[in-house]
C-alpha cells in the first residue's frame, strides 16, 4: 500500500514538473514568435510599408502581450506617420517600472518628439529632462533638451553643457540629430567637433547614396566635410556675431571688387554691403526657429517647405564665397574690359534671385505660393541682369541665339551721347552691328563703330571695325572706307587679321574698277588662310573674282565663280549683289533660261533697303530680257529711289535711259553716285558715247 502510494506521489510530482516545463517552453516559443514578428515589422517599416508594419506589431503584441517591444515599435511608428494621440496611448501602456533605464529613457524621448510635433516645447523639454534622469547617456535626449531650452530662451544648466561637451564624437546618431549637434557646437564655439560631425554626416549620406545606386560627383563635393561645414555657417550664427560675420564677408568682397575695378560712386559699396547683409540676417532670423523644430520632427525631411528660407540663406552665403574665386578671374582682362563696380555687385544679387527661383521651384510649397515667389524672383533676376552691362550682354546673346536680338539693346540715342562706353555695352553694340548688316542698316553700323572704336581699343573690336568698313563700302562712302582700311592694314600688319583687311581692300578696289589689283590680292591668299574665312568672306572673294572675270571678258569663269559665291553667301545685300552680277552677265550672254532662274530666286532676299533696291534691278533686267521695256524702266526707276545710295541701280537705270536716247536724264543720275565708283565711270562713258 505504502509502495503504491509512493509511486502515485512520484508520478504526480513528475506530471507537475513536466507540465511546468511545457508551459515555460510554450512561453519562450511565443516570445520568440513575437520577436520575429517585430523584426518583420521593422523591415516592412524600412521599406515604407507602414500599414503592414503596424499590423505586424499588433500581431506580435497579441502573440505575447508581455513583450514590450511591439508596443514601443508601434508607438514610434505611429508618431512617425503623424498619429500622435494613438502613439501616446500605446506608449503609456508600457509599464515603465518594468523597463531598464535605457528603455525608460527612450520612452520619455518619444514623448518629447510627440510634444514637439504638437507644438508644445515646454512639454518636450520636460520629457527630455525625464529621459536624461532615466539614462544620463542618452545623447539624443541631451542634445534635444539643450536645443529646446535655447528655443525657449532658457540657459541650460552647467551640468548638461559639461556633459554635452564631454563627448569626443557623435558618430552613430541619426542624421537629424547630427545636425542638431552641429548647430549647438557652432553656437558654443566647438568648431573642431562641429567639423568632425560634418564628416560623419557626409559618411552617412555616402552610405545612403551607395544603397540607392551611387552618388554623383556633385553630391560627393557638396556632402564633403569642408563644403558642408562652410555652407552650414549661416544657419548657426545670429545676433551680433552674425552681423559682424556678414559685414566682414561682404566688406571683403567690396575690397576685392575695389582692387579689380575703376573708381566709382561710393554709395554703390554701401548699398551692396547693407542690402546683402540685411537679406541674409533677415533670412537667418526668420528661418532659424522653424528650421530647428523641423530638424527635431520624427518625419524630418530636407524637402519640407519650412527649409526654403534656410536654403536661400545658404545659397546667398555660397554665392558670396564663390565670388571670391570668380572675381580674381577678371584680372586676366585688360583694365578697360573688366566689369564695373556695380556690375560685380550685381552678380551677387542676380545669383541670389536666381537661386530663389530654383529653390522655390524645387520646394513643396503650394502651387499658387510657389508660382508667386518664382515670378517675383524671376523678374528681379531679369531686372538685375538688365541693370548690369555684363548682364545685358548675356541676355542679348541668349536672345539673339533664340532669334530675339531686339530684347536687350543699346539704342542709337545712347550711342550719340558724349562720354565713354562700358566694355560689355560695346560688345552688345558689336553684336548689334553684325545684325545691322543683315538688315542693311549701314548708317547704324558706321555710327556704332565710330562711337565704340573712338572710346576703346580697336584691336579688341576687330569684328566691329571690319563691319564698319564693309558698311562704309556698301553705302558708297569710299574715301572714309579707304582711310579705315589703311589704318586697319597698318594696325594688323603681320597678324592673322591682316588678310580680312586685304579682302575688304580688294572689294573696295573692285567697286572702284581697279580689277587688276583686286584679282592679284585675292589670288595672293594662301589656301590655308582662305579656308579660315567665314562664309561671307569666301563669297566676297568669289564675287570679286566673278566681277574681275566679267571685266576681263572671261565670262564662263566669271559665271562659275559667281555661282559658287551664291552657294555660300549669308548676308542678304551681298547675296543680292551676286544675283545682280549673274543677271547682268546672263543678260549680256542672252541666257534667258538662267535669267529666269535668278528671277525666281529674288524671293530669297530678305534684307533692307539696299537689298530691296537690288531686287528691283534684277527684276528689271529679267523684264528687259523678256521684251517688256516699260516694266524694266519702271522697276529700274523705283530701284533708284532707295534712301541708301545704290550706284548699281543708277548705272542700270541710266543704261536703259541711254537706250531710249534720254542721255540728259541719264547724266542727271551721276549726281546720286560716288564719282570714283566703277558704276559712275561706266554711266559717264555711256552718256558721252565713249563707252559700250
Amino acid at each position: 500500500m505504502r509502495r503504491n502510494s509512493f509511486i502515485f506521489l512520484a508520478f504526480c510530482l513528475f506530471f507537475v514538473l513536466v507540465v511546468s516545463a511545457s508551459g515555460a517552453e510554450d512561453g519562450a516559443i511565443l516570445l520568440k514568435k513575437s520577436q520575429l514578428l517585430v523584426q518583420k515589422g521593422v523591415r516592412a517599416e524600412e521599406r515604407g510599408e507602414f500599414e503592414d508594419a503596424a499590423l505586424l506589431y499588433e500581431e506580435a503584441l497579441e502573440v505575447y502581450p508581455k513583450n514590450m517591444m511591439p508596443l514601443l515599435q508601434l508607438g514610434k511608428l505611429l508618431a512617425r506617420i503623424g498619429m500622435y494621440e494613438k502613439a501616446a496611448e500605446r506608449l503609456r501602456a508600457i509599464p515603465l517600472d518594468q523597463l531598464p533605464k535605457a528603455g525608460r529613457s527612450e520612452i520619455h524621448s518619444l514623448f518629447g518628439q510627440i510634444a514637439i510635433a504638437r507644438g508644445s516645447l515646454e512639454e518636450a523639454g520636460a520629457a527630455y529632462r525625464k529621459a536624461i534622469e532615466a539614462n544620463n547617456e542618452n545623447v539624443v535626449a541631451l542634445t534635444r533638451k539643450i536645443t529646446v531650452e535655447r528655443l525657449l530662451g532658457f540657459s541650460s544648466n552647467q551640468e548638461s553643457l559639461k556633459h554635452f561637451n564631454s563627448y569626443d564624437t557623435f558618430k552613430g546618431l541619426p542624421y537629424s540629430d547630427l545636425l542638431l549637434t552641429y548647430y549647438l557646437d557652432m553656437e558654443m564655439g566647438n568648431i573642431v567637433r562641429a567639423y568632425q560631425t560634418c564628416e560623419v554626416m557626409g559618411e552617412q549620406l555616402a552610405d545612403i547614396s551607395r544603397k540607392e545606386g551611387g552618388q554623383s560627383f556633385l553630391d560627393s563635393v557638396v556632402n564633403s566635410a569642408p563644403v558642408s561645414f562652410v555652407l552650414g555657417i549661416p544657419l548657426c550664427i545670429h545676433g551680433v556675431v552674425g552681423v559682424i560675420y556678414y559685414l566682414g564677408l561682404f566688406g571683403a568682397l567690396i575690397f576685392l571688387a575695389t582692387m579689380l575695378s575703376a573708381p566709382s560712386a561710393i554709395w554703390h559699396n554701401f548699398v551692396y554691403l547693407i542690402a546683402a547683409t540685411v537679406f541674409l540676417l533677415a533670412g537667418q532670423h526668420l528661418g532659424f526657429r522653424e528650421m530647428i523644430i523641423a530638424t527635431m520632427q520624427s518625419d524630418f525631411s530636407a524637402f519640407d517647405s519650412v527649409w526654403i528660407i534656410p536654403k536661400l540663406l545658404v545659397a546667398g552665403h555660397f554665392v558670396a564665397l564663390a565670388l571670391f574665386l570668380v572675381f580674381p578671374a577678371f584680372r586676366i582682362l585688360p583694365a578697360e574690359q573688366r566689369p564695373l563696380r556695380y556690375d560685380l555687385y550685381g552678380i551677387w544679387f542676380f545669383c541670389w534671385f536666381f537661386m530663389i527661383f530654383v529653390l522655390v521651384f524645387q520646394s513643396r510649397l503650394g502651387f499658387a505660393t510657389r508660382a508667386g515667389y518664382m515670378a517675383v524672383s524671376g523678374i528681379l533676376a531679369l531686372l538685375t541682369m538688365i541693370i548690369m552691362p555684363l548682364g545685358r550682354f548675356v541676355i542679348f546673346n541668349v536672345a539673339s541665339a533664340a532669334g530675339f536680338s531686339g530684347v536687350v539693346a543699346v539704342n542709337r540715342k545712347d550711342i550719340q551721347k558724349d562720354g565713354t562706353i562700358s566694355f560689355t555695352d560695346a560688345k552688345i553694340l558689336e553684336s548689334q552691328a553684325l545684325k545691322g548688316l543683315e538688315k542693311d542698316a549701314f548708317e547704324e553700323v558706321v555710327l556704332t563703330g565710330r562711337k565704340v572704336l573712338g572710346c576703346l581699343d580697336r584691336k579688341t573690336f576687330v569684328t566691329l571695325w571690319r563691319s564698319m568698313i564693309l558698311a562704309m563700302i556698301c553705302r558708297e562712302d569710299y574715301v572714309e572706307a579707304q582711310r579705315n582700311i589703311n589704318e586697319y592694314l597698318e594696325t594688323f600688319k603681320g597678324t592673322s587679321q591682316l588678310e580680312s583687311g586685304q579682302l575688304l581692300d580688294a572689294y573696295l578696289r573692285c567697286r572702284k574698277g581697279d580689277f587688276a589689283t583686286a584679282v592679284v590680292v585675292i589670288r595672293g591668299f594662301s589656301e590655308k588662310r582662305a579656308k579660315t574665312f567665314s562664309n561671307d568672306e569666301t563669297a566676297m572673294c568669289l564675287l570679286i573674282l566673278g566681277c574681275c572675270g566679267t571685266a576681263f571678258k572671261e565670262y564662263v569663269q566669271a559665271h562659275i565663280d559667281l555661282g559658287k559665291a551664291l552657294n555660300c553667301v549669308k548676308l542678304p545685300f551681298l547675296k543680292a549683289e551676286i544675283l545682280t552680277e549673274l543677271s547682268e552677265l546672263d543678260f549680256m550672254m542672252n541666257a534667258k533660261e538662267a535669267l529666269a532662274k535668278w528671277k525666281a530666286r529674288v524671293g530669297e532676299l530678305n534684307g533692307g533697303e539696299k537689298t530691296a533696291s537690288l531686287k528691283k534691278v534684277i527684276l528689271s533686267i529679267a523684264a528687259l530680257s523678256e521684251g517688256n521695256k516699260e516694266e524694266a524702266m519702271k522697276l529700274a526707276a523705283e530701284a533708284c529711289k532707295s534712301k541708301v545710295r545704290n550706284g548699281r541701280a543708277c548705272a542700270w537705270y541710266g543704261h536703259l535711259l541711254c537706250l531710249e536716247g534720254r542721255h540728259g536724264e541719264a547724266e542727271e543720275l551721276l549726281g546720286n553716285m560716288t564719282p570714283e565708283s566703277f558704276d559712275a565711270t561706266r554711266l559717264m562713258n555711256e552718256t558721252t558715247g565713249t563707252g559700250s
